[in-house]
């Protein structure tokens, strides 16, 4: 059984899924940003762009609260700043 709350048991249920989409892959960096792995969370959304997984607003809500939570500002200033550049995707409110 599960424990509540434990990354570790997320990540290894992500794992057992047969494929990921957007929603997996955003639920996972949300799980990683709430736990405070900022780098990990990066390093993960490089996956979902190597998977060629078309990301979204609510992608990048994950990604810059991973950011802010571990410190990682200048990252999440780049981040942010290729939005709509390099991903296509809008900053709103």
């Amino acid at each position: 059984m599960p424990n509540v709350g434990s990354i570790e048991d997320a990540w290894r249920v992500f794992n057992s899924m047969p494929t990921h989409n957007v929603v997996s892959w955003t639920a996972m960096l949300q799980g990683f940003a709430i736990h405070g792995h900022g780098a990990e969370t990066h390093g993960h959304f490089q996956w979902i762009c190597e998977e060629c997984i078309a990301v979204d607003a609510v992608t990048f809500l994950s990604l810059l609260s991973a950011s802010s939570h571990a410190g990682l500002m200048d990252e999440g200033l780049l981040y942010f700043q290729s939005m709509g550049s390099v991903y296509g995707v809008s900053a709103t409110v």
